[in-house]
């Protein structure tokens, strides 16, 4: 049986170490996934903590170990019957570092190979340091590792446990985060979406917001301001030019993406060591636009049904007519759709978890329930 060795601090892991992983247990039959422990150096995760994530997100390879070791790598390599210790190069600088270890190694223990595999240029400037640094600002690291080291890393560094509750319109997903703030009992946040968005269209004075919004009035046109001076939005016009238009839907997405996201990530930064409620209707896109949000939340989503009465009730009370709503409905994914979505990507992902919550006449007893699975599913992991 042919065997080599990986070594890393893991500290996390990341899409750079999986890709070097999954090559190199394309060319042996066996891998060992190796966790040096330096006690000299200050980790973010303990060495437990590691080799979890590193076997969760290396769960899809079948012909590797991963194990903890301490003292010389060629030791170790040696003492399990392994030549060849595998390492990845991303430039100049690295290949130089693994030539001298290469040789300190030869002068310790012979008959020790190293095979050098070039990082994949998807990920030759991703590293864990960086990966570490962007969490501390409240940067996407989705591209960069997988959703349960990112979870992991929100945990650690912001104190953040993200829960998405997402589900058609009308549906009652803000009322059921406001009974859930008052029912968790820990310290709870709500970031809604449209919240957002209505703070983009009137409230945000800054140059970058007022850009945006001047480019939304260039593409739908005058009648939408109701603030000259400011480029303010009227919501309400804008929404009767997009919804029964999939063209003009898709380019107000566009145009809102990056003023979302800075926004989403500014409230992050203020909202430390709690739970967050992210309420979005289109968390896992609609019929128009195939966007998915869900790795905001690391797949973790309550999904939040009604019945079709229920539902029409609630929109028309927000003054809507039965055109209006239906043209509204007509963009949505029905609730078997999302819940079909979610399943797909938490396979897809190997990570995440769902709840169905039916918000027709709920009772308090129901909130403390989901409260309670909450916690059990979320806050300790």
């Amino acid at each position: 049986m042919s065997k080599a060795m990986f070594a890393l601090s893991a500290d996390p892991i990341h899409f750079g170490h999986i890709n070097t992983i999954e090559r190199a247990a394309k060319l042996f039959d066996q891998v060992h996934v190796a966790v040096g422990i330096n006690e000299t150096k200050k980790y973010l995760f303990n060495i437990y903590e590691r080799l979890e994530l590193i076997r969760q997100a290396t769960s899809h390879i079948k012909n590797i170990e991963v194990s903890a070791f301490e003292g010389l790598l060629v030791d170790y390599a040696v003492l399990n019957g392994i030549n060849v210790i595998v390492k990845s190069v991303r430039n100049q600088e690295d290949y130089q570092y693994e030539k001298n270890l290469y040789s300190v190694g030869k002068s310790q223990v012979s008959g020790i190979e190293t095979l050098i595999l070039f990082s994949d240029p998807r990920y030759e400037n991703v590293s864990s340091s960086v990966v570490k640094a962007l969490e501390q600002h409240k940067g996407f690291i989705h591209e960069f590792v997988p959703l349960c080291v990112k979870q992991a890393l929100e945990k650690r560094i912001s104190g953040h446990r993200i829960i998405g509750v997402t589900g058609g319109i009308g549906c009652g997903k803000s009322y059921i985060t406001k009974k859930l703030r008052e029912t968790i009992g820990l310290k709870t946040i709500n970031i809604d979406f449209d919240n957002l968005v209505h703070e983009i269209y009137t409230q945000r004075l800054q140059p970058y917001y007022n850009q945006v919004r001047r480019n939304i009035v260039a593409e739908f046109g005058d009648d939408i301001i109701i603030h000259a001076d400011m480029c303010l939005i009227d919501s309400h016009i804008l929404g009767e030019k997009i919804f029964h238009n999939p063209e003009a839907m898709n380019k107000l997405y566009k145009l809102l993406d990056e003023a979302l996201f800075m926004l989403y990530r500014e409230k992050l930064q203020k909202n430390k060591d709690c739970i967050i409620l992210l309420n979005c209707a289109y968390l896992l896109g609609n019929k128009i636009s195939n966007f998915n949000l869900s790795y905001l939340c690391n797949n973790n989503i309550i999904l939040v049904e009604t019945s079709p009465s229920e539902q029409h009730e609630r929109l028309r009370s927000r003054s809507l007519t039965d055109t209006q709503i239906e043209e509204r409905i007509n963009t949505q994914f029905t609730s078997g759709e999302l819940q079909k979505r979610i399943q797909d990507q938490i396979k897809k992902d190997g990570h995440g978890e769902l709840i169905t919550f039916n918000n027709t006449r709920t009772s308090d007893d129901e909130f403390h329930t989901l409260a309670e699975l909450i916690r059990r599913y979320w806050w300790w992991k």
